[in-house]
């Protein structure tokens, strides 16, 4: 076996970096209670964390796993089935695969075995190589704990380590380096498994990732606690209280989630001011559900066709058209100032030209007045309009 970190080492590892990732491997562990507890003890872990292995649940497993025989026309197919089970006592029934002449398929009674769990012996032990082979199976399942109890137990110690999953590897912040070390060392005892730690340097892209595994864990974790504030809410709402020992457990993970969070912001030198907030948030409703405080009625969504009728109501006049400019007519009145026609011209070598605005001024209109009464004779009509005037003055000089 490689050479295991000492204490210093473990201690300079943490300095350098950021904290740990960890992966194992136990597709072919089996190992005892007994044995187990002896290696948690050797790396000063907690052996009374393993309970003796329960019969009843053990072939039950058994059964569930248990398939013979091969697939084929004619080859016979056989499974297991539990049809009883109390504290003392499980029947497991052997069945094989069966197709009648219209082509319908079954399961049907092979043979049946039976556990006494208070003698700790198969008082039917049956007769068949089908029979045998399950107790095999529920033997070994009732002597050794595999990979999958210790899957369990790996997971749920990392989450008490305040780690969390990157992938397919289990973060833990710098401060339990030592405690990773130690699941280490009695992972790699037990036989036929492997522990792997590697430190988590500084570096852009896995600090990046990291962290985003810190938040996500923090976030899912939030999420769930915050669905069972809305229940709450609910539920009091119903005039029903909440059960002391809800609220104290609730306030205390709370409390633990705070912590676990400053404990990432600090390991992975990066803010997340804005889950501690919303934790802290939480925390305030949660206490005001428990005290009994009335939860505050949400202000109902305006109906958009309400909204949409009040802001024709009140919608401001449009502002009037600009009217033209007026001048004098000469005789106290006031006429329309019109544009030339040249500054009504509006392409000129290609470029628009706005028109410019003159005002017509009075001795114009007087002297259009004077020529109509030297042609005619007669004073002018009472016209306003300057064009109208100008085209009344060229007919009486055709006339003329």
């Amino acid at each position: 076996m490689e050479n295991e970190m000492s204490q210093d080492e473990i201690n300079e590892s943490i300095a350098q970096g950021l904290g740990s990732l960890c992966w194992w491997s136990l597709t072919d562990t089996l190992i005892t209670p007994d044995d187990l507890r002896a290696a948690m003890t050797a790396q000063g872990l907690d052996a009374s964390e393993v309970p003796a292995i329960k019969a009843t649940t053990a072939i039950a497993r058994a059964a569930r796993e248990f398939k013979s025989g091969r697939k084929g026309r004619d080859a016979k197919r056989y499974r297991a089935e539990v049809v009883y089970k109390d504290t003392t006592r499980i029947e497991v029934q052997i069945q094989f695969h069966s197709k009648d002449e219209n082509g319908l398929t079954s399961w049907l009674p092979h043979e049946k075995v039976s556990y006494d769990v208070g003698t700790a012996q198969w008082d039917c032990a049956g007769s068949t190589k089908e029979a045998e082979s399950f107790r095999e199976v529920a033997n070994k399942r009732m002597c050794f704990y595999d990979h999958v109890w210790i899957r369990g137990w790996l997971q749920n110690y990392m989450d008490a380590l305040s780690g969390f999953r990157v992938g397919s590897n289990f973060y833990t912040p710098t401060d339990q380096t030592g405690a990773v070390e130690s699941v280490k060392l009695m992972v790699r005892s037990i036989g036929n498994s492997e522990f792997w730690i590697v430190n988590v340097l500084n570096d852009g892209d896995t600090h990046e990732t990291v962290v985003n595994g810190a938040r996500n864990n923090i976030e899912g974790t939030l999420d769930g606690m915050l669905e069972k504030l809305t229940s709450w809410e609910r539920q009091t709402s119903g005039s029903r209280k909440i059960r002391e020992d809800s609220a104290s457990q609730t306030l205390a993970d709370f409390a633990t989630l705070r912590a676990r969070a400053d404990l990432y912001a600090a390991s992975l030198q990066v803010s997340l001011d804005d889950l501690t907030t919303a934790i802290d948030s939480a925390t305030t409703r949660a206490q005001d559900l428990i005290d009994g405080v009335p939860v505050p009625t949400p202000e109902p969504e305006p109906d958009p066709a309400v909204v949409e009728l009040i802001e024709e109501l009140f919608a401001p006049e449009p502002e009037p058209e600009p009217e033209p400019p007026y001048g004098e007519d000469g005789k106290g009145g006031l006429i329309p100032v019109l544009p030339t026609d040249e500054q009504c011209a509006t392409e000129a070598n290609g470029v628009t030209v706005e028109p410019v605005i003159e005002p017509v001024t009075v001795s114009e209109v007087e002297a259009l007045r004077a020529e109509f009464k030297a042609q005619t004779g007669k004073e002018a009509p009472e016209i306003t309009d300057v064009d109208a005037l100008r085209g009344l003055v060229a007919i009486v000089k055709g006339a003329f």
